[in-house]
């Protein structure tokens, strides 16, 4: 009621406004160098406007009551939302801000738009002033766009573009990441087993872009775009996971299956899931998910030392038995595990 008597249009139904409003001042910026965050200054709305990425971005409507619901376009920013088009404003653009570049393509294909011809070639100008912007700007721009419905669209884009190869020669998108992108997109919304479900989608799309990298391009991606500890850490799971995936397509011991996926959170196993068509290779990931890695020895280390054991190496070696095992079925019952234990500590070394 208050805002819309401030503004003098009677009461506004306040399930049709927004969570927030942010009130900002009209500025203007300048760049003192190619790829230089900007400086910035306050001016007036058609100055503020101007430094928008694109002319869609440019429209802006009166509040005041003397001219409330006026459209401001001063760019032709109207005929371009209405024509589809994504136009940069000036012909310096992606030079004073390469990472418009990354933004173009995503706001393109987020909305069915199409880069204007003259943009384009603007853009592809400018793809090698992203080596110059820091790989954390680069990053953020990369985590929006797998934030997107179908980021592989604009991945895919990108790489028809070049700009993926000026991340790393070897980074590509093709019919194999958006095959896999939707397979992973539907595991995500049916799980294959229950914990899949809350895991970091796109941390494990960034798992699947860089999928079939080498391990050496991946540390060089990693390091270029500045990627956070953990998602190394994943990337370096997934690496080896996928190395063992030729013995992963064969019939395997349970044991043999979680010696080979050990210490794979939910969110490296759905991306090898989904990067992997091999029915065995799937088969083994879910029974590793929903079964095998729950398991675990009735016997703990109080009841070694309850055995006259102390505790040391030894320990773990007698657990890990134990539970190899009994995923392998040699040990069903507390029976069998007190009669297994008992030939381990009768054949373990003095």
């Amino acid at each position: 009621t208050r805002i819309g008597a401030m503004l003098g249009v009677g009461e506004i139904d306040p399930t049709i406004l927004p969570s927030h409003i942010d009130f900002v001042t009209a500025r203007t910026e300048y760049y003192r160098a190619p790829t230089a965050l900007p400086d910035v200054e306050r001016s007036g709305i058609k100055l503020d406007l101007h430094r928008r990425d694109f002319t869609i971005n440019t429209l802006a409507i009166r509040l005041d009551p003397e001219n409330f619901g006026q459209l401001l376009d001063f760019y032709g920013g109207e005929a371009d939302l209405r024509e589809g088009r994504v136009r940069v404003l000036h012909s310096l653009s992606f030079v004073d801000d390469p990472t418009r570049i990354l933004r173009a393509a995503r706001l393109e294909q987020r909305l069915g738009f199409h880069i204007e011809a003259r943009t384009e070639e603007l853009l592809i100008e400018a793809i090698p002033l992203l080596d110059r912007v820091s790989g954390d700007r680069i990053r953020h721009e990369i985590e929006f766009i797998l934030a997107e419905r179908q980021p592989e669209t604009t991945l895919c884009r990108l790489d028809a573009l070049g700009v993926l190869r000026q991340i790393h020669p070897d980074l590509r998108c093709d019919e194999w990441t958006t095959a896999r992108f939707a397979e992973l997109r539907a595991a995500l919304k049916a799980p294959p087993w229950p914990e899949v479900d809350g895991v970091d989608s796109e941390l494990a799309q960034f798992g699947l872009l860089t999928y079939r990298l080498s391990p050496a391009a991946i540390r060089i991606v990693c390091n270029r775009l500045k990627v956070q500890r953990r998602t190394v850490d994943s990337l370096k799971r997934i690496q080896r996971i996928r190395a063992a995936a030729p013995a992963l397509a064969e019939k395997l011991a349970a044991s043999r299956v979680d010696a080979l996926l050990h210490e794979a959170e939910d969110r490296e196993l759905i991306t090898v899931w989904a990067a992997e068509h091999d029915e065995q290779i799937r088969d083994h990931i879910e029974d590793y998910a929903q079964r095998l890695r729950n398991i675990i020895p009735r016997t703990d280390g109080n009841d070694l030392i309850a055995r006259g054991l102390k505790p040391g190496p030894e320990f773990s070696r007698i657990l890990q038995e134990l539970r190899r095992a009994t995923l392998d079925g040699a040990i069903k019952t507390a029976q069998d595990e007190t009669a297994y234990l008992d030939q381990l500590l009768l054949e373990k070394p003095h």
